[in-house]
């Protein structure tokens, strides 16, 4: 399966072999997934759904304004300046940059 994200009217749209599955998320500003999960940037929150759309945990601090999925990391980037990666399996901070 491959999973894609689009952002239209404030909701994040998930596709499946260009096949509509679901929208996650209201005023979402950014968003990202892989074949498991989907992280969004929801009224400046950081959160993290499965692919299913079972929501699982909001991701570190507010005024989050870009999140990136790469592996086993969610990177976090905020409206000054710094990004911080997490945990994708249990949210756990790791570093900051």
């Amino acid at each position: 399966m491959s999973f894609l994200v689009r952002i239209q009217n404030g909701k994040a749209k998930l596709y499946d072999n260009r096949s509509y599955k679901r929208s996650i998320g209201n005023d979402v500003v950014s968003a990202d997934c892989d074949d498991e999960y989907v992280v969004i940037v929801e009224r400046g929150r950081a959160k993290q759904y499965t692919t299913g759309g079972s929501f699982k945990r909001n991701i570190g601090e507010s005024n989050a304004i870009d999140v990136r999925l790469n592996g086993d990391s969610i990177i976090v980037e905020y409206a000054n300046g710094r990004a911080k990666e997490y945990r994708v399996q249990n949210g756990a901070f790791v570093r900051s940059y």
